[in-house]
């Protein structure tokens, strides 16, 4: 360990190309070359919009700008899910508790006005 720093033996050019090399690539590794693979179009989208919303107006926009994009692309993942595993009414499902003759005729004759719904998925596991 040497109080003599290293930057006074280097040309500032090189290490300033080196430093703009490394900026480069790292901005082509996370904007293009990662998010391709790892995620999908609208949120590699999401990304690069986010990236240039940084540059014309800055962070804090872009923060908030993300989390909202992230926020409605969580919704409109979430409601192509299918969430309905049975569909049934009284007609066809009949109940397992023990009615009197006048109750169990009113729920025959009624039994279409009732519906069974079996939901499944993230929601109602």
């Amino acid at each position: 360990v040497s109080s003599y720093p290293l930057t006074n033996v280097l040309p500032r050019f090189l290490l300033s190309g080196i430093l703009m090399n490394l900026g480069v690539v790292m901005l082509i590794e996370w904007l293009w070359l990662g998010p391709r693979v790892r995620m999908t179009a609208s949120s590699h989208m999401v990304v690069l919009a986010m990236t240039l919303v940084s540059l014309l107006y800055g962070m804090m926009v872009t923060v908030f700008g993300g989390l909202l994009a992230a926020a409605l692309l969580l919704v409109a993942r979430f409601s192509r899910l299918p969430v309905l595993k049975y569909h049934v009414s009284m007609v066809s499902q009949a109940s397992i508790r023990r009615r009197d003759a006048r109750d169990a005729a009113y729920l025959r004759q009624q039994g279409h006005r009732v519906h069974i719904l079996g939901l499944e998925n993230y929601l109602f596991e």
